[in-house]
């Protein structure tokens, strides 16, 4: 909500006339200038101190792994084909040290087709 307010208020100070002096309104800045009030609401003598860069931190870091995820989620993921009524012998080891000698070919990793 304080994003959509920054928003707003940057585009409602760029249709202003411009004026020696005034900075441009930054929304960056801005929507970060929430997390030096929102410091207070924290203990002084936690373990790991709390302070406006550690908020900012920890605010950017669950952004970009929110876009990291939509970004994997987005890509079509190829679902493996199941062929039915194929059969496929699992060996699994037994416990203890000594396991039996298991042997492959390359038939047993070739895709059906």
């Amino acid at each position: 909500v304080f994003d959509d307010w920054c928003q707003a208020e940057a585009k409602y100070k760029g249709l202003l006339p411009k004026a020696k002096g005034v900075e441009k309104y930054k929304i960056g800045v801005e929507r970060l200038k929430k997390y030096d009030k929102m410091v207070t609401a924290f203990p002084k003598n936690l373990e790991v101190p709390v302070d406006p860069a550690f908020l900012r931190l920890l605010v950017r870091r669950k952004r970009q792994n929110q876009s990291k995820r939509k970004s994997i989620g987005s890509e079509s993921v190829a679902k493996p084909k199941v062929v039915s009524g194929s059969t496929m012998e699992l060996k699994v080891p037994s416990t203890g040290k000594t396991f039996p000698v298991v042997e492959y070919n390359k038939e047993d990793f070739a895709s059906p087709t």
